[in-house]
């Protein structure tokens, strides 16, 4: 029996529970290629709940048996089970593990589209030329997965648009309109639907790959354009706010501590320390979360 087997013959009243208050986990385990069951999934992920409880349960049961009894331990054991602290932060990681394996097939959804966003272009390119020689799109996106070191997220695509040919018995345009129906990437989704059509009513081939790779490419350096711009007007705010900021919150800083007794206090050593190695440290990680 696999962990998988395990997790779902043993915990499978656990998806039962969840599945009901999460609406897009079906979609989003999809997006990002996790070969499982949702079902499974989420029986995993509540036997990791579970058993990240057991550290904080036996910290309870000895700090239980040091109040009550005269039991002997080691000392580090009587720090950890007295710590109130640390029992607070093992009651806070089981939550947090739930939390981070809900959203972790979007996030790893996000990333992926992100990675075929950026790979389009340039496998349409592929593609097109492989069309030039007389290869279907079908066959160019099974040449694709022998080439995964260059194009990974799409040599994975198109590992999924076989799998549904395959699982489903279809034929190869129709393993296309499915996976383009199922993906939320409108590129990616336009170049199959596009193919498909031209396909069937007979339309030039050929023309549309190299028009529709032309298309990528523009697409592709106006957002290139507009990600410089962007990541410029954060940069100048993030100068602002720290540089700047940094420079005349210090200025003040010493200018109190020089002119104490004139002026009193205007700035505490700890309201410097809050700025300097907790508000800029925050402010960071915020910019570089915008600048993603």
């Amino acid at each position: 029996m696999s962990f998988r087997d395990f997790c779902y013959a043993y915990f499978n009243w656990f998806p039962r529970i969840f599945k009901r208050f999460i609406t897009r986990l079906d979609k989003d385990i999809d997006a990002a290629n996790i070969k499982m069951h949702p079902e499974v999934y989420l029986s995993v992920l509540g036997f990791i709940f579970l058993i990240s409880y057991i550290p904080l349960i036996i910290l309870v049961i000895l700090r239980i048996l040091i109040l009550r009894t005269n039991i002997m331990l080691p000392l580090i054991l009587y720090v950890l089970a007295l710590s109130d602290k640390i029992l607070v932060i093992l009651a806070l990681i089981p939550p947090l593990i739930f939390i981070l394996g809900l959203f972790y097939p979007s996030i790893q959804a996000k990333n992926r589209l992100w990675g075929l966003e950026m790979e389009i272009p340039y496998a349409g390119a592929y593609i097109s030329v492989m069309a030039s020689g007389g290869l279907s799109l079908p066959a160019s996106l099974r040449r694709l997965r022998s080439v995964k070191d260059i194009f990974p997220r799409m040599a994975e695509e198109a590992g999924r648009i076989e799998a549904i040919r395959l699982a489903y018995g279809m034929d190869p345009i129709s393993a296309l309109e499915k996976a383009a129906a199922t993906t939320e990437l409108k590129s990616l989704r336009e170049l199959f639907l596009g193919y498909a059509s031209n396909l069937r009513t007979g339309g030039d081939i050929l023309h549309f790959l190299d028009r529709k790779t032309e298309l990528l490419f523009d697409e592709r350096l106006g957002k290139i354009k507009a990600m410089g711009e962007r990541l410029s007007a954060l940069m100048e705010a993030y100068i602002i706010f720290t540089v700047l900021g940094g420079i005349g919150l210090y200025s003040l800083f010493v200018v109190s501590l020089a002119m104490r007794g004139m002026i009193g206090e205007i700035f505490s050593s700890s309201l410097f320390f809050l700025f300097s190695f907790i508000l800029i440290p925050a402010v960071s990680i915020f910019f570089i979360y915008l600048a993603d």
